[in-house]
């Protein structure tokens, strides 16, 4: 069967012939079924790779020549299901009259054939919770995925409505939106899953659609063009090979398609799958830093697992009890660091309040209390606990991370819980040790307890403090001068489904097991590490390890050094530390 497509020329109809992409996922498909299995195809594409002709065309056919089948195809909104219906209605108006089925139905959204045939072809558009929970569907086509409503549940009811058998075929589809989300997830688990068992043909088949991959992104380079590559480019060559050509499409993209953008470009045409999500939606933590905090952690020591415990009911003394790695990692600590003598810290504490991760599912996950610590020499995270305690048995988790690391300042958010957090630190005799909102930076010891703490990350103006002070010290543009460094997973991954929604508020992406609580808990032991003065024995010693060649005098919140230096005999300054 012949189907017709729209050629480039207006009005121009011409025989749909595959092109390189498309004929990767039909070798992909029959690849699958040669093996006994049902396709499944999870697509990740830059633009105009033809994927929804190539979907829309196998779906068509298969019902055009197969009695008693329906096909279904959702896309992410009514515009999209017009069209992609209009392709539909297109083959269906083509087809050569010795292959004209008899139909009882045709709308803008379906074809039912007349019996003995009886197939059905569906468009919809996705948003429903129950999506397709009526029918059997024995071919979908999920269109733009990353960007349904509720994609979550509706890919659910889509899938479960789909046969386990061989003749059976999804194909899930998408340009990236940003880290997160039913098809991000989706993606992750194919990808997985090839990595586990190379040339698998069990379960979704991850296939990337690179704009390197388009023959008709390329242009001819104009003679006497010169132009020295850039890092970016040159990265182009040597990673992918890509070619002068190419190139020079890309630059004239940037400058006539996207604005005159890079990251407008590299959303819409990324040439990785990491790129794809990370530089795509709308986060709220730049890629860059992402990009960064993600190779920190892949040079990062093993983590160690522990609970703190007092020394014989010694509140002055606390040991690690180390352990294996349990299957979670909830409820204890996370070590990255042990402290380092002459060494001082920050610790952030963000508080429970019981909410949902996804407040339209019950079924999500709750809110975690998480208390971080950093190192305030490197800015280096080097511990954290995650649990769900009590607001009184998270502030002792938080005196004991306290005693243990040096007599750390430390703050917590003092939403409605984190007031009994607050009030816990405060009756053990804490108060000399906790940051404060008003108070003088060097005034560590008022009595008002509403000074004390960090207030509510649901003030918008304290929010974007928090998150654009972050930002400014991960590219080492903060007073201090020095990038933050990252071992913790869990943070590096709250960065990535950290966004701005279109109300210009800032959190974590919508879904089940999304959250923000470790992210905010360390934007606090930085802001700690900011408004609290370095003390007196810990400014002695050197502030950097010996073999990053120099040791500097602390600094506040402003940069610049303590008050408590000019106190001592010889004022540490700047000064060369022989490696050891």
């Amino acid at each position: 069967m012949t189907l017709p497509i729209k050629g480039e020329k207006p009005g121009v109809l011409l025989p749909l012939q595959f092109n390189d992409a498309q004929t990767r996922l039909r070798e992909a498909a029959e690849k699958q079924r040669a093996a006994g299995q049902p396709v499944r195809l999870i697509v990740l594409k830059s633009r105009k790779h033809g994927v929804s002709t190539f979907s829309e065309a196998t779906l068509f056919g298969l019902v055009q020549n197969h009695p008693n089948r329906n096909a279904l195809v959702c896309a992410h909104d009514a515009d999209a299901s017009d069209e992609l219906f209009k392709m539909v209605q297109l083959f269906n108006t083509h087809l050569p009259p010795e292959e004209v089925k008899e139909q009882d139905y045709t709308s803008k959204k379906q074809i039912v054939y007349s019996a003995p045939h009886n197939s059905e072809f569906i468009v919809q558009t996705a948003g429903k919770l129950n999506l397709a929970r009526a029918y059997t569907v024995h071919y979908l086509h999920g269109s733009e995925v990353a960007f349904w409503p509720n994609a979550e549940q509706s890919l659910l009811s889509a899938l479960n409505a789909v046969p386990d058998d061989p003749d059976t075929i999804v194909i899930l589809e998408s340009t990236a939106n940003g880290e997160g989300g039913a098809f991000h997830d989706a993606w992750n688990v194919a990808v997985d899953h090839q990595a586990k068992h190379p040339g698998s043909q069990e379960g979704y088949i991850p296939i990337f659609l690179s704009w390197l991959d388009h023959p008709k992104y390329s242009m001819p380079v104009p003679k006497n063009y010169e132009s020295i590559l850039d890092e970016t480019e040159k990265a182009l060559v040597r990673d992918h090979g890509a070619t002068r050509e190419q190139l020079y499409w890309r630059r004239w993209c940037i400058k006539n398609k996207c604005g005159n953008s890079v990251d407008k470009f590299n959303q819409e045409y990324p040439a990785t799958p990491g790129d794809a999500f990370l530089l795509s939606g709308r986060p709220a933590i730049p890629a860059d830093v992402i990009r960064v905090h993600r190779g920190q952690i892949k040079q990062s020591p093993t983590p160690k697992y522990c609970q703190l415990e007092w020394v014989e009911g010694n509140r002055k003394q606390v040991n690690p009890i180390y352990f294996e790695t349990p299957e979670g990692t909830e409820g204890c600590w996370e070590i990255y660091q042990e402290p380092v003598d002459g060494w001082d810290y920050a610790i952030g504490a963000d508080v429970a309040l019981g909410e949902l991760s996804d407040r339209n599912d019950h079924l999500s996950e709750l809110d975690w209390s998480v208390t971080a610590v950093m190192e305030r020499q490197q800015l280096r995270t080097v511990a954290q606990y995650v649990g769900r305690p009590s607001p009184a048995e998270l502030a002792v988790e938080m005196e004991k991370a306290h005693t243990y690391y040096n007599q750390a300042f430390m703050a917590n958010e003092t939403n409605a819980h984190g007031y009994s957090t607050l009030e816990r630190l405060l009756a053990d005799g804490y108060a000399q040790w906790l940051g404060q909102r008003e108070a003088h930076v060097d005034n560590m010891a008022a009595i008002d307890p509403a000074k004390y703490g960090y207030t509510s990350t649901s003030d918008k103006m304290q929010r974007y403090r928090l998150v654009n002070d972050w930002i400014e010290a991960a590219r080492g543009n903060g007073p201090e001068k020095t990038r933050i460094i990252c071992h913790s997973k869990r943070l590096a991954d709250e960065e990535a489904v950290f966004e701005t929604d279109s109300k210009g508020w800032m959190h974590h992406k919508a879904g089940k097991k999304y959250h923000d609580d470790a992210l905010f808990a360390w934007f606090i032991a930085y802001h700690v590490h900011r408004t609290c003065p370095r003390q007196r024995a810990y400014v002695q010693a050197p502030m950097r390890p010996i073999e990053y060649g120099k040791s500097t005098g602390s600094y506040m919140r402003d940069g610049g050094v303590d008050d408590m230096i000019a106190e001592l005999e010889e004022p540490q300054g700047e000064e060369v530390l022989e490696a050891s």
